[in-house]
């Protein structure tokens, strides 16, 4: 064979052979992009991500916002930044240790590794919390307390262990919260093991019937945990989707005193007393929907009907899922390598969510109370109907924390006008943390308040508190507010009716001490039926503290 055609015979094999290789590695591309990643389940977080749950009710958690992003490495600029109330979105890098205590409306994201100590949410809301290993002990020995009334918090692909009680609690009178993606474990043995509390006492209605609304999905209960996965009381707890897979645990959920839990499509290995009920409460609730038992568990029975959430979420079937959880649970989050954070916080604020008006007495929300309302009431207290939460919010007319006669007799002398306005607890007084508020927070820390509280603006122009009101009769009315400054400078508020400013810049001057407390006084005209009062801060340090509002018609 001449040299020429095996040159040419050695051209066409090694076109073929690369022709091959590209067919095959097409085809392979093409295969690859139809599979699931089965070894990996971790994602991509962006400040931009929302929760399902309980976070996204009522307003909604949108944490920092679309705020700059900045990146912190030491423990002291990083309790710098969340202390406040400043709209921020942080990321956090390294293992920088410390113990934070988080103001409001803050997304906080863990860069790959990052590695903190405990965090307390006291008074908190809109807080977004992801991707951190945390380590250490805070309030109560936990890693993660939220307590006195904090709302709209996520938390979201955490690595909580070694607390000395429990990783992750929530009690007295918080609300909203949704974890996802968690991994709860120990690597010690004995000693306070726990996952964490829904609600701290069977003796705290006051603060938490009502509230306590958590949402649990795709968390992993792992290695050291034996009880309180999580332990209930008072709360409309929905747990869908999670995997407890703890040997040698005590108990894994425990319904306690007037729980409302629902379990679904959750996935327990060789784990017992899967339901535990406390016998304070005999008429608590755990459904068990779809859940699934691998190997010797126990308690698998659940217990009457639970609550039906009323938000959109998807069960996801449970074969595969016990895997899928190990795999993705925890600090296990990708960070995108194109965000461009700022060397400084960002000083503009950003919108935060605000919940739904409540407007008193309207019962099939057409925006009247009229003799429909009264008869919806009616039915519902005679057992023929149920309400919905809004509609049971709308029913509390006389603000005890529940639906019975006392609130009919209410709406009843509301439409015979012998009562000028809705809600009315005898004396036409509103807490002003019973109202929307926002570039603003709940807080007890200054004695004298009259409610359970009282709301403290930020120190910045533009927050504002709300009320929503009823009003039988229009006419002119004496609106008095109820305040504390214990500074030496003036802080001034437009106050606002239907949007229509009534009294711009009115001052309030101090009181000689945060605990020492003053009224100020203005009239306004208010119509009959729906009307919203505003109060805005004007001032660069924002508002007063506001205790309450009282109204009285002239």
């Amino acid at each position: 064979m001449s040299r020429c055609w095996v040159k040419c015979i050695s051209s066409m094999l090694a076109i073929s052979l690369i022709l091959f290789a590209s067919l095959t590695l097409t085809a392979s591309l093409i295969v690859a992009s139809f599979l699931p990643a089965a070894t990996t389940y971790a994602q991509t977080v962006s400040p931009l991500d929302r929760p399902i749950g309980w976070a996204s009710e009522a307003g909604g958690t949108i944490g920092g916002g679309n705020a700059a992003p900045v990146i912190v490495t030491s423990a002291s600029e990083l309790q710098n930044l969340v202390k406040d109330n400043t709209p921020r979105v942080i990321y956090v890098q390294g293992n920088i240790g410390g113990n934070y205590t988080v103001g409001s409306n803050k997304t906080i994201i863990g860069l790959p590794g990052a590695t903190t100590g405990s965090w307390t949410f006291k008074g908190s809301s809109n807080v977004i919390l992801r991707n951190l290993k945390i380590r250490g002990n805070g309030a109560d020995g936990d890693a993660v307390t939220v307590t006195d009334y904090s709302h709209h918090i996520w938390f979201d692909h955490l690595d909580l262990a070694d607390s000395t009680d429990e990783n992750l609690s929530i009690k007295r009178g918080s609300d909203y919260i949704t974890i996802s993606w968690c991994k709860y474990w120990f690597s010690r043995d004995g000693g306070h093991t726990f996952g964490g509390l829904i609600g701290h006492s069977d003796n705290n209605a006051a603060q938490d019937e009502g509230r306590l609304r958590v949402t649990y999905h795709h968390n992993w209960y792992s290695k050291g945990v034996t009880e309180r996965m999580p332990r209930v009381r008072f709360g409309k707890v929905h747990i869908f989707n999670n995997l407890f897979d703890a040997p040698g645990n005590n108990y894994v959920i425990r319904c306690g005193y007037k729980a409302n839990i629902r379990s679904e499509g959750n996935v327990f290995v060789n784990m017992k007393n899967c339901f535990d009920f406390s016998t304070s409460s005999p008429d608590s609730v755990l459904q068990s929907i779809n859940d699934l038992f691998i190997g010797n568990c126990s308690g698998t029975t659940g217990r009457g009907i639970a609550f039906v959430p009323p938000y959109q979420y998807t069960v996801e079937p449970t074969a595969g899922l016990k895997e899928k959880i190990e795999a993705g649970a925890g600090a296990t989050l990708n960070v995108p390598g194109t965000f461009s954070p700022t060397p400084s916080p960002s000083n503009t604020p950003t919108a935060t969510p605000t919940p739904a008006s409540i407007v008193y007495g309207d019962l099939n929300n057409d925006g009247r109370t009229n003799s429909t309302d009264y008869s919806l009431m009616k039915r519902y207290l005679l057992g023929s109907i149920s309400f919905t939460n809004e509609q049971l919010k709308a029913a509390d007319v006389n603000l005890d924390g529940k639906v019975n006669s006392s609130d009919y007799t209410v709406l009843r002398r509301f439409l015979l006008g012998s009562i000028d306005l809705l809600p009315y607890n005898g004396t036409a007084t509103y807490q002003a943390e019973d109202a929307v508020f926002s570039g603003a927070i709940f807080e007890t820390k200054n004695a004298g308040y009259t409610g359970t509280g009282y709301v403290n603006y930020d120190n910045v122009p533009g927050g504002y508190i709300e009320w929503t009101l009823n009003i039988a009769n229009a006419g002119t009315y004496t609106l008095t507010l109820t305040y504390a400054n214990g500074t030496s400078s003036n802080r001034t508020v437009d106050i606002s009716v239907n949007g229509n400013i009534v009294a711009s810049g009115v001052v309030f001057g101090g009181t000689g001490s945060w605990t020492q407390w003053q009224t100020k006084s203005i009239t306004a005209s208010l119509n009959s039926g729906v009307n919203k009062i505003r109060v805005t801060g004007t001032s660069s340090d924002g508002g007063p503290n506001i205790d309450k509002l009282e109204i009285r018609r002239n």
